[in-house]
């Protein structure tokens, strides 16, 4: 039996529940079925939720269960199929997602969708949704001078 480090840097936010978010992708020495146990922050391995299903050939990919994730701090999972066994660390739970908080800091200071609406020349950033307005700039002109005023 061989064993095998798999480090996958990925941080996931706590008590998240959109299941694409929810997913590890990982190598396996040999295709076969894999037994998953996880280790939540400072505790020991234990029984697992999540599922590991190959996606193809030596290639896997875990469903990660919202019990794995309810505890803020490192998240490693070992993952045992007939003749080999694997460790895939590099993994966090955290208390806010970065991917989301870097967004939102984006829109507030003017990144985001965008849509021109050159009639009343405004400019609106939108939020992810596409929906949402996050923030409006209209436009003023004194003789050659052109301003951006946010609202």
């Amino acid at each position: 039996m061989a064993t095998y480090y798999r480090e996958y840097f990925k941080s996931y936010q706590q008590d998240e529940t959109t299941a694409a978010k929810l997913v590890a992708i990982f190598e396996v020495g040999a295709h076969e079925d894999q037994v998953l146990t996880v280790k939540k922050a400072d505790g020991a391995f234990v029984t697992s939720y999540s599922t590991a299903t190959q996606i193809e050939g030596n290639l896997y990919q875990i469903a990660i269960d919202d019990d794995d994730i309810d505890t803020i701090g490192a998240l490693v999972y070992k993952s045992v199929g007939a003749t080999h066994t694997h460790y895939i660390f590099g993994l966090s739970v955290v208390e806010h997602d970065i991917q989301e908080a870097i967004q939102d800091i984006r829109q507030a200071v003017g990144y985001g969708l965008e849509e021109a609406n050159t009639d009343g020349d405004t400019i609106k950033f939108y939020n992810i949704d596409g929906v949402t307005v996050r923030l409006t700039l209209t436009k003023s002109k004194d003789g050659t001078k052109t301003t951006w005023t946010p609202s």
